[in-house]
Formats: C-alpha cells, structure tokens, sequence
C-alpha cells in the first residue's frame, strides 16, 4: 500500500516537470474545501466580479504571485459593487481557477481594507460552478444575525498508531471569549459524542478553549487541551467556524543519543512505538522527537501504554542516521529491547541511548536504458532497503547523458534500484528495477532496463515477487 503511495508521489514529480498536472487540475474546482458555511464565515470578502487584468508578478528563486483585478458585479461582504478589487494570487496559478479576462467568477478572499488573498482551499471558482455556493449565500438574507461555532473534543487514550486510539470527551467545558471584549464571554458543554456547539453569537473573532467540568476536573493535572487550528476564530455575519479540540496526556519520555564513542549524536529521530504495531514502514506517530545539538530529545503528550524506543526501526539507514536498526538500551532486534510502561501522566526521563558504530557508505553506479537498447538520459533513479517499503534511502538522482548515474547506500544492507522516465516515443512512464542485492565494498555497476509499465509496478508485491519478473 505504501509502495503504491510512494510510486503515485514520483509519478506526480514526473508530471509537475513535464507539465501535466496542469491540464489535469486546470478548471477543475479543489474538492479539499470546507463546507460554504466555513468558507463564507472565514472571508473577508465574497462577491461575484469579472476579471479585467491578469497580471504575473515575478519574484526570485520562487514561483510567481499574481494580481487579479475583478470588476464587482454582486457583493456579499466586504466589497462594493461596481467596484474593482485586486486579490493576490500565490501558490497557484491563474490556469487552476480557470480564470481567464473578461470572464465572471464567485470569490472568496481573506484579507481587509482592499488587502485581499485568494489562499489555498478556497471555493472560489467560476461562476458556472457556483450554483450550490451562490444558493446557500442568497439565502442568508431571510437568516437572523449572528454566527455558529462548533466542533469535536475528543481525548487521547492510547498510542496514535493504534485503532480507536482516541475517544469522544463528553462534558468537556468549551468558552469562547470575544477577542475585542474580554468581558464577554460564552458557555457550552460537549455531549455524549463529545460535540458542541455555539448558535448565534454576535458576528467577530473569538478564541475558544476547552475546559474540566467537575466531573473531570481530576484530568486536569493529567491532561491538556490542544487546538487542531488556530484558537482564534474570525467570523463573518452569518457564517460559522468549525474547531475541534484533542485532550491530550501529560506523559513525558526525554534522554540523549550517543554514538559509540559517547559523543553526543544530533539531529536523528527517535521513536517511540507502541508494542502493538508491528509494522515499521507505517510508523507515523506523534510519539516521537528528534535530538538537537546536544544530542538530548524529549517526547512530550505520550498516551499510557507499553513502548519500545528505537533508531532507524521504521526508516532505513541514511546519511543523516548512518546507524543500523537499534532498540534501546544498545540492542539489535526488537524482541530484545526494553519496554517501557507510560503512565497517563508519567515521566521517563534520563535515558542514555548508545548507538553502535557508524555504518559505512558505499557507491552505487549504474546505467539505465530504454527498451531498444539506447541510453536513457534524464530519467529519475532511487533506491529502497528491501527491509523497508517506503521511499528512498538518500536523494534521488538524474542519469546523465549516457545513462549513467551515481548514488550511494550503507554496507551490508539490502537494496533494489528503482528507475522511471517518459518515454520520448509513446510520452507514457516506462519502469525498471535492479535484481536485489547487499552492498559492499566490491559492488558490481547495475545495468535497469526501462521495460516495464505502471501496472506492472503498482500491481507488484516486493515480499513475494518471482525473480524472473526483473
């Protein structure tokens, strides 16, 4: 599953650089929008204008701004009509939005006093699309005044990676102070599904914090309350807001990382994993931390449970973590290593985790070519621990002229070279792969031939690939 994943991010890489996301996304409305409600309550302006100027604002070693000038035809908030208001494109480009001069669009940009944005996530789009938007929007004239803030507060009860990890937090205690007057100040409790909402709140920006209720106010010295977002909530007349709370777990893990010779190791992460998850190449927790310049890390809002603490378990050796696999204290396997008991508001501290010697790097050169036997130039090259499902160990690199290319991976370990280019002919993705090998000091050049397509990459499993598929 994650090898699909990472080969769908290369591809996407590949597309980007020959510019075909372009045509792809061009016109094409973002289905990762909040709801119109949430849209219009976070505007600072909504109005239906035509463009009248498109203008590209170059900037250096980064991607274009743009300035787009619309003619106001309808004005909802924040603008007037027969006005022309200027919002500034970034991120994107003109074409994602379909926008073109002389053409009418429904527009939602943050910003204030004729400073406005279009930002990522935006409903603006073109009128022709904005039927459900602009029906929601007229409606809003027969509503009364005021606006709604609601959401989740869930509290967290086990690691992150495992299921049903969290909980709804009935009874929580949820204020929402008006950030322009201190004084006044609202109330509501979360119910059985851990839900709550604010009707009809007068129109402004609001900071909203959870809270114990009596029945709860024992988690206080145990847990913490944390934002998924931003606590200060702006909102227009009519809209509303949506912000979900996690209740998190004081529990602490800190120690430092040295090498074998005791010198402090910087800048590598340390992870913290539950006993219960089992597969390392889907390790994303949020218990973990990475060491700094003295070589100290802490891990902070660790769940109760029972945890090993590792380096380079879920990942493969690379040149910032040279380092095989390692379980705290100094072990090898996992079945050797300590496991350590967190206590909803426990501390851990002190730990010193000493890391074996330092893995040696060793070149890898080879040469790709396509199907009819010709170098293939300008093609993508990475490498994968065959251990690991996930992507890549060090950088990609690019074959030169004759094909060729140069990357690098530790001694001892396992490895498979990846390749993919278009091919100039039919202008679709060719594949190939090395045969697997162990890396050492006497590694023969690879030799990948680009004959393979995007079904058989997708469709194969590593674990149990027959070699005669190579």
């Amino acid at each position: 599953m994650k090898n699909k994943l990472t080969i769908l991010i290369f591809t996407l890489f590949l597309m980007l650089s020959f510019g075909s996301v372009k045509q792809v996304l061009a016109c094409s409305p973002s289905p990762y929008t909040p709801p119109i409600c949430e849209m219009y309550g976070k505007s600072g302006a909504v109005f239906i204008g035509k463009i009248i100027n498109i203008k590209e604002i170059k900037q250096e070693n980064v991607s274009s701004n743009y300035e787009i000038t619309f003619q106001v035809q309808e004005n909802f908030v924040g603008v007037e009509t027969n006005s022309k208001v200027t919002v500034i494109l970034s991120g994107s480009t003109p074409e994602f939005y379909c926008f073109r001069k002389g053409e009418n669009y429904l527009v939602y940009a943050s910003g204030k006093d004729k400073k406005f944005s279009i930002d990522a996530g935006t409903r603006t789009r073109h009128i022709k699309d904005a039927g459900e938007d602009l029906e929601f929007i007229r409606q809003l004239s027969k509503q009364k005044d005021g606006v709604k803030i609601s959401g989740n507060v869930n509290l967290i009860v086990k690691s992150s990676l495992e299921k049903d990890n969290t909980q709804p937090f009935s009874g929580a205690i949820l204020i929402a102070k008006k950030s322009d007057d201190k004084n006044l100040s609202f109330q509501t409790l979360t119910d059985i599904n851990g839900h709550y909402e604010f009707n009809d709140l007068p129109a402004g920006s609001y900071d909203i914090s959870p809270d114990f209720n009596e029945e709860s106010k024992h988690f206080k010295d145990k847990y913490s309350g944390s934002t998924n977002g931003s606590s200060a909530t702006k909102i227009t007349n009519k809209g509303c807001s949506k912000q979900d709370f996690t209740i998190e777990p004081k529990g602490k893990i800190s120690g430092k990382v040295i090498d074998a010779d005791g010198n402090p190791v910087k800048n590598i992460k340390v992870e913290i994993i539950s006993i219960f998850v089992t597969d390392p190449d889907y390790f994303e927790g949020s218990e973990s931390a990475d060491t700094d310049s003295n070589g100290e890390f802490i891990s902070y809002n660790v769940p109760p449970g029972l945890y090993t603490i590792s380096v380079n378990y879920s990942n493969p050796p690379e040149d910032i973590s040279p380092f095989p696999p390692t379980f705290y204290p100094n072990v090898k396997t996992r079945q050797q290593a300590q496991v350590f008991e967190m206590t909803l508001d426990g501390k851990i501290e002190n730990l010193e985790f000493r890391l074996p010697a330092k893995l040696n790097k060793r070149i890898i050169k080879g040469s790709v070519f396509w199907k009819d036997g010709t170098p293939a130039s300008g093609v993508l090259v990475y490498t994968k621990e065959r251990l690991h499902d996930v992507c890549c160990v060090n950088n990609e690199v690019i074959t030169n002229a004759k094909g060729e290319f140069e990357t690098h991976g530790f001694e001892g370990r396992e490895y498979r070279v990846w390749a993919v280019g278009e091919n100039r002919y039919s202008n679709i993705k060719d594949y190939g792969a090395s045969t697997p090998f162990i890396l050492d000091k006497n590694a023969l050049p690879i030799r990948i031939i680009l004959d393979k397509t995007e079904s058989w990459l997708n469709d194969m499993d590593e674990d149990n690939e027959d070699s005669s598929r190579n």
